[in-house]
């Protein structure tokens, strides 16, 4: 039994963050600025400028709603 294996297992392998999509580069890449602050440079073009994207692994994972936003510190 391995605890610090299975404590590992519990936690998140990557974030799931929203962003706008501010460009698409050249190179099959778009920019995204999060809505917490600072852009990413992400991989995939599925999501059309203007619009949110859900953004996991350093790929835009598909298309965000359009949801009003809360931020609350802890």
């Amino acid at each position: 039994m391995n605890i610090a294996g299975e404590f590992q297992q519990l936690l998140p392998q990557s974030q799931l963050q929203i962003g706008i999509v501010v460009t698409h580069n050249f190179d099959g890449t778009s920019t995204i600025e999060l809505i917490g602050g600072g852009t990413l440079v992400v991989r995939g073009q599925g999501v059309a400028v203007g619009l949110n994207a859900y953004v996991q692994h350093g790929q835009i994972q598909g298309e965000a709603p359009d949801l009003p936003v809360f931020e609350i510190e802890v």
